[in-house]
């Protein structure tokens, strides 16, 4: 085993129980939230992928693009990549407990295919998730690696990084299960997209 992989194995435990913290802290009502994007699938990483894959020429043969708040126009099949990218780059850690164990280390990739999966008609509704969905993806894919170079031994300031991570990853599952819910319900009422729209601007 590489010397990387044997550092990946060590920290593998202190990063699903950083995200198991993190899950902890959630309401109830949040905690069910994340439920809804529960699944079997043994490897979750790839099931990302395939989603992604999917989503990604859904939107190459509309050519589906979303326009930002300040105007900017983006090109929603590359976004798409991008999150193929990350999911690329966390699986190039070695982390084989996330990718296939269920474990709460795995629950935010789990959300991620859950909404990439949704059936979103409305372009901009579908710009502005999967957009959001690019940003998570790359936070848990670089903080994966953070943990890694980061956390590999006991000494000063290791206990104030869990903490910061952990608040981060909080965040992330809040956004996650606030969008899960979001798009989850067959009638989308307003308390419903407030809650999401609170979400995005704690994260984003």
């Amino acid at each position: 085993m590489s010397t990387f992989l044997q550092t990946a194995a060590m920290a593998s435990s202190g990063g699903e129980n950083l995200w198991q913290r993190a899950l902890d802290s959630l309401r109830p009502e949040l905690q069910a939230g994340l439920g809804i994007a529960k699944t079997h699938k043994r490897d979750i990483l790839a099931a990302v992928l395939k989603a992604a894959e999917e989503k990604r020429e859904l939107c190459l043969s509309k050519r589906w693009k979303y326009r930002r708040s300040n105007g900017d126009e983006v090109i929603l099949r590359d976004v798409l990549e991008k999150i193929a990218k990350w999911v690329h780059l966390f699986k190039g850690v070695g982390d084989a407990a996330v990718q296939f164990d269920p474990t709460a280390a795995s629950l935010p990739w789990a959300a991620v295919r859950f909404l990439l999966q949704t059936a979103v008609n409305d372009v901009q509704v579908f710009g502005a998730m999967i957009t959001d969905l690019e940003v998570i993806s790359r936070l848990i894919a670089r903080y994966r690696r953070f943990e890694l170079v980061h956390l590999r031994h006991q000494g000063e300031g290791r206990k104030e990084l869990e903490t910061a991570l952990t608040s981060l990853y909080t965040e992330v599952l809040v956004h996650l299960a606030a969008t899960v819910r979001y798009f989850h319900e067959s009638t989308i009422g307003s308390s419903g997209l407030s809650l999401w729209i609170s979400a995005r601007f704690a994260v984003l």
